[in-house]
């Protein structure tokens, strides 16, 4: 939990200082996330459709039985590349500047026990932000796109 605090919160605010505002970091989060699943899902295909179509031309070189093998194969081979950059992205940790003293507070934090002590204010509050972002007080008084 510290760990994706000490990611999230100077990310959020590096954005809301660039004065994206809370509903333009949530709406271009969602975004990038539909695309980034979208292009995976493309990428699955295409290779879906590419060992098919080795499957295809490599029955009349090496037999009905041979062609499952080769695509097994191939289906390995991609297995390992896979593999190996998850391997060489895991050696490469970033490095990590010094947090602040707020974010190294809200990382010891037991969210569990805060939550059960404060459900109904963090209710309330939600409620409150929710009513303020739906009406576009907070967004300078323009109505939100739709």
């Amino acid at each position: 939990m510290g760990a994706l605090l000490n990611f999230a919160a100077p990310l959020l605010a590096e954005m809301m200082r660039a004065g994206l505002g809370v509903g333009g970091v949530a709406r271009r989060g969602a975004m990038a996330t539909g695309l980034a699943i979208g292009a995976a899902f493309a990428g699955l295909a295409a290779i879906g459709c590419a060992i098919a179509a080795l499957w295809i031309y490599m029955i009349p070189l090496v037999g009905r039985g041979a062609a499952p093998l080769l695509c097994a194969g191939a289906f390995l081979v991609i297995a390992l590349i896979c593999l190996l950059a998850g391997k060489v992205m895991w050696r490469e940790r970033p490095s990590v500047a010094a947090p602040s003293a707020l974010l190294d507070t809200l990382g010891q934090i037991d969210p569990s026990g805060i939550f059960g002590e404060h459900k109904g204010t963090f209710l309330l509050g939600a409620l409150i932000l929710g009513l303020l972002l739906g009406s576009g007080a907070v967004s300078g008084g323009k109505p939100p796109r739709r």
